[in-house]
């Protein structure tokens, strides 16, 4: 008997689950980056994938000559050319991304250690080679160090909208059929080259995109070109922007103080996490990939040639006895070999393998809950921003678009104007104060008009002080609210 499910209901994970499954054949998990979080530091560094095996397909190339598929290049080139005109306008955006996180903030600078791509093309002769190398990732062979929160903060934040608004008008009405047809099947060897090609192509369509943020550029997407791409392409902004706003309500509802402050009076942002998934219907467990391997130079680490604990600390074997060589007999390894393996001091390194932006995201976050983050909102952009060390400040260091200083430093300057508004409002007012209060006690001045005079001159210092009436309108009002008495002509 068939069961019935006429009448079921999605619960929420379904439902999260379901809006994060790539739709109309785009392929999220292209790169397999390396993530290593130093609890102790609260950093991170992502070594991006080397992806050898894509590098030895490209270098495949040189090899394969068929008129058929040297025909398919030429297309294909001079269609990459004619993407990048249309799609880039000129624009170098790798270098736009640098440039704009040079400039961001000291706080929260990234600190790229990339490839030198023109050493890497130099290994290809051909230019038909170079001009297919040229849609080649920015942070490919990368590595990349940050503080813990920095990555998440730097996506959450990204304008996504701009690019993606741009590419869906530009493509809409764009068509690759006469590159990526069905006929190319029928070209020797171009299977092996057709996820490549694929790859290359939607890097250099969605670049407006992926160098939004360091995340989106370090986990590209890939779309299949016998599908519509501007769906593609509508789906993968869409699921980004969704995970904006997912993780900007996941800060809030962890980390914000003025968040339902009654109920969530000295909750744990762990604790606040815990409920936050249990609301939403999703588990309160994850899977991740570990790697793990054994280095004898860890970077960071101060250098330390050799294990004191094993009994022939030497690289030469000089002192090693007969009876251990029993061991070595059977081996491929001489007993030397295993000596210098043995003696030589070993960490062990770990890191997290990520291929998509859930991973990383989610990855980011609870080592922030993990290591006690502390996260607050800029009281002047109202972004969220982290707090180092023991200072505290309502401020964070961003430095706005149109803005030449951060926001830290302009609410100084503000507080800076206020204060002197203030000082110099209430010197005026003393000053004035004096004067008139010493004509009273000599009946120059009779008390119900210096009681007005009072109630009108503190309403205007109240003014002067929050910057509706300059210091200098207050003291002119002030002095000629009574004219000086003119004194008497000698005879």
């Amino acid at each position: 008997m068939s069961r019935d499910y006429s009448e079921y209901k999605a619960s929420e994970l379904d439902k999260h689950m379901q809006s994060h499954k790539p739709e109309n054949g785009i392929y999220l998990e292209n790169y397999k980056n390396n993530a290593d979080i130093d609890c102790d530091s609260k950093t991170v560094v992502i070594h991006v994938d080397c992806k050898y095996e894509y590098f030895e397909i490209k270098n495949s190339l040189r090899y394969d000559k068929s008129e058929e598929f040297m025909n398919f290049l030429e297309k294909y080139i001079d269609k990459i050319s004619e993407i990048k005109n249309l799609v880039s306008s000129n624009t170098d955006y790798r270098q736009h991304f640098l440039e704009k996180q040079k400039n961001y903030s000291d706080s929260y600078k990234f600190d790229f250690d990339l490839m030198d791509e023109d050493l890497f093309l130099s290994c290809f002769e051909e230019d038909i080679l170079c001009d297919i190398f040229g849609t080649i990732n920015l942070f490919y062979l990368s590595k990349n160090t940050f503080n813990l929160s920095e990555g998440i903060l730097d996506f959450i934040y990204a304008d996504l909208s701009t690019p993606l608004n741009r590419l869906i008008k530009i493509l809409e009405s764009y068509s690759f059929a006469d590159v990526f047809c069905s006929d190319n099947h029928k070209i020797d060897n171009f299977k092996n080259y057709e996820s490549m090609i694929y790859f290359d192509m939607s890097m250099e369509i969605i670049k407006p995109l992926m160098y939004s943020s360091f995340y989106t550029a370090i986990c590209p997407p890939k779309f299949d070109f016998n599908k519509d791409i501007v769906e593609q392409i509508k789906w993968y902004g869409n699921y980004l922007i969704s995970k904006q706003k997912e993780y900007r309500e996941i800060i809030e509802f962890c980390y914000d103080e003025d968040y339902y402050p009654d109920f969530f009076l000295g909750a744990s942002p762990k604790a606040r996490y815990f409920l936050y998934r249990t609301l939403k219907g999703l588990p309160t467990e994850s899977h991740r990939i570990e790697l793990m391997c054994l280095e004898r130079l860890p970077e960071g680490r101060k250098f330390r040639m050799f294990d004191d604990t094993f009994k022939y600390n030497d690289l030469n074997g000089e002192n090693l006895n007969k009876e251990d060589s029993e061991f070595a007999k059977d081996s491929d390894l001489s007993i030397q070999e295993m000596s210098q393996i043995v003696s030589l001091y070993r960490y062990i390194e770990e890191g997290y393998v990520f291929s998509n932006i859930d991973e990383i995201l989610e990855l980011e976050f609870t080592k922030m809950l993990k290591t006690d983050i502390k996260i607050k909102k800029c009281k002047r952009c109202g972004k969220y921003f982290r707090l180092k060390g023991k200072y505290h400040t309502e401020y964070c260091s961003r430095i706005a678009d149109g803005e030449t200083r951060n926001c830290r430093e302009i609410a100084a300057s503000d507080k800076y104007k206020e204060r002197t508004a203030v000082n110099q409002a209430l010197q005026i007012y003393n000053k004035y104060y004096k004067r008139y209060h010493a004509r009273l006690k000599v009946n120059q001045i009779k008390s119900p008009d210096f009681y007005t005079w009072k109630y009108k001159t503190l309403i205007m210092r109240s003014d002067c002080e929050d910057g509706k009436v300059s210091p200098e309108e207050y003291e002119t009002w002030n002095e000629s609210y009574f004219p000086n008495r003119k004194k008497k002509e000698t005879k």
